[in-house]
């Protein structure tokens, strides 16, 4: 897991990170960012599509000025009974991200996460990781 973090330039910080805070980002030090309800300009249309996940870890060089990520590499989105249909939805466009490495949606309701991983050649496969591997842990 180490290895893998390394070969991303990543180095998660042990709390905290950089967090979204009145439209910056907070400088901590780290090599990965981390952004809470994180603005994510997307490639497909990115001056108008802008989606906002839970949790974003980034590799992007600090900005003080950044209001938004365009390269994230983790997505979190916690799933909630009201709005789990449109979280979900928001799958399609993430994975269309090329910086994205992972999509995570852990449930409120459970002791339970969904993770989609690239694969080595860079495709998603077609079920969650959980579902492939029934012993998977996060």
């Amino acid at each position: 897991m180490e290895q893998r973090k390394r070969n991303l330039g990543c180095f998660p910080t042990r709390s905290g990170g950089g967090l979204r805070k009145g439209g910056a980002l907070r400088k901590t030090g780290a090599l990965a960012g981390f952004l809470s309800e994180a603005g994510i300009r997307l490639h497909v249309d990115p001056i108008h599509n802008c989606r906002v996940a839970d949790l974003a870890v980034t590799c992007e060089p600090f900005d003080p000025e950044a209001l938004y990520t365009t390269a994230p590499v983790l997505l979190v989105e916690i799933l909630s009974p009201t709005e789990e249909k449109a979280q979900r939805a928001k799958l399609h466009a993430y994975a269309a991200m090329p910086s994205v490495r992972e999509i995570l949606f852990p449930d409120s309701r459970a002791v339970r996460a969904e993770l989609h991983r690239r694969d080595a050649d860079g495709r998603w496969p077609e079920a969650p990781l959980a579902e492939l591997y029934g012993d998977l842990r996060l």
